[in-house]
């Protein structure tokens, strides 16, 4: 039955939007009017995803929420009642129920199909992978304008500080531990190339920027792989 009305829902999105479109438009034999239906089959799709999405989202959490959860104390816990929360997709913002679950014992809660799928934030996992994808070599405003351009996804630029911040934490900490483990022994040394370069260039600069909320060195450094023909050019 689910999925006969979604199919049933995406039909009635895709033919709105699109009869819509082309009585505002009249003519579609025209570069503009081709791009402006691209445009408008584009966000058709995200939309129909969106649907998709959210009401299978919400089919899984009505499957999870129905089971039975023994807390830490060897508890039942027991169910409060169920709780909406929108989040931030690729596709959208959804909004989806879920059930709060209580041990009267520990008098602790959750919710557990949040954990379940490990989305501690608002924004998606995927949504936060784009967010750092569009900001690797811009900066924030930049950033926001890209992903609003290629996504229709707009989002403020405290929220993408706070994503490229946790992102770069992240990325540090992986780093740190991998470099831990090779220390440790515990993973190997990365092998170096079978065949050494003829020459080795290495430049290593340092500057002052500004940093809340003081200023703060950046180190560059440039490495250069080659032969000599390839470095007197």
């Amino acid at each position: 039955m689910l999925i006969e009305q979604t199919i049933e829902q995406i039909s009635r999105i895709l033919k709105e939007r699109l009869q819509a479109y082309e009585q505002k438009t009249g003519d579609l034999c025209s570069p503009a009017g081709i791009a402006g239906l691209e445009q408008e089959i584009w966000e058709a799709s995200r939309e129909v995803g969106r649907v998709v999405l959210e009401k299978r989202l919400q089919a899984l959490a009505d499957e999870h929420d129905g089971r039975n959860y023994s807390c830490a104390c060897g508890m039942t816990r027991h169910r409060k009642g169920r709780t909406p929360k929108t989040f931030v997709t690729c596709l959208g913002k959804i909004t989806i129920g879920r059930c709060y679950t209580w041990c009267p014992k520990c008098r602790q809660g959750s919710f557990r199909f949040d954990a379940a799928i490990d989305w501690r934030h608002v924004q998606s996992p995927r949504l936060r992978s784009w967010v750092g994808l569009c900001h690797q070599a811009e900066p924030y405003d930049q950033g926001r304008q890209l992903l609003a351009e290629l996504t229709g996804i707009r989002l403020s630029h405290q929220t993408v500080e706070a994503i490229t911040n946790a992102i770069g934490e992240h990325l540090r900490t992986v780093e740190s531990n991998h470099v831990q483990a090779i220390w440790q022994g515990a993973e190997e040394f990365p092998q170096g190339p079978e065949k050494l370069p003829p020459q080795l260039c290495v430049a290593i600069d340092a500057a002052k920027a500004p940093c809340r909320p003081d200023w703060r060195d950046v180190k560059v450094a440039t490495i250069l792989v080659g032969g000599h023909e390839r470095l007197a050019k």
